[in-house]
């Protein structure tokens, strides 16, 4: 009886030692995940970072894209302007000349009709 109970005693001593060695690989192996997961968190939150540089180049970007556009919407407002007044030019010069030319065949109608007499 005394073997049964030392075998037993035995077995149940090595089991034990089994579970302790299971337990410190299960406490090795969750250290490693918690590590892991803390080097994943870290990773998110470059990331994170990274992607709200991205959003503030991308507003910037899109800032300066409005702004030259809107120069250059101001650049074309001033050269239709000016041809609108080039176009006016044109047009009272044109009709400064007809009017000119007008007056001066009414003049020579007059000065013809003046000989007739």
């Amino acid at each position: 009886m005394e073997n049964q109970i030392l075998e037993f005693l035995t077995t149940i001593s090595s089991d034990i030692k089994e579970i302790k060695t299971d337990l410190v690989e299960f406490k090795s192996e969750m250290y490693d995940f918690k590590t892991d997961m803390l080097d994943f968190k870290s990773e998110m939150n470059d990331f994170k970072t990274d992607m709200l540089d991205f959003k503030s180049e991308m507003y910037d970007f899109k800032s300066e894209v409005y702004r030259r556009f809107d120069l250059i919407d101001a650049k074309f407002d001033g050269v239709a302007e000016q041809l609108e007044l080039a176009a006016e030019t044109n047009f009272t010069e044109v009709n400064f000349v007809i009017d000119k030319v007008n007056k001066l065949e009414k003049d020579m109608y007059m000065l013809k009709s003046k000989t007739n007499i």
